[in-house]
């Protein structure tokens, strides 16, 4: 039995949505998504915080929500409470 349509690479995403694409679902589209310019928002975003790296990590499920409780109990974006309590750290000898 065959199929008229040719699954290119189980593109199902493209054939949903009858076979078209979005922008950054082609490597053409994900360098032109990469040019694109940052918006006056994006831009104040990373001149405010200055924070332009990402880093993620894996914790244990009840650390994180400890985590984000106290972060969110002392008004803080748990961006900021990492940042302090890895000051902290390095500031006591960090060993």
């Amino acid at each position: 039995m065959t199929n008229d349509m040719e699954i290119n690479d189980f593109d199902f995403g493209a054939i949903l949505n009858g076979g078209i694409r979005r922008q950054g679902q082609t490597l053409n589209g994900r360098r032109a998504l990469d040019k694109k310019k940052l918006s006056e928002a994006d831009r104040r975003k990373i001149q405010t915080t200055g924070r332009t790296e990402q880093m993620n990590l894996r914790v244990r499920p009840m650390t994180k929500v400890e985590f984000m409780q106290h972060a969110a109990s002392q008004n803080l974006l748990p961006t900021e409470l990492f940042e302090r309590a890895w000051e902290f750290y390095k500031s006591n000898g960090g060993s």
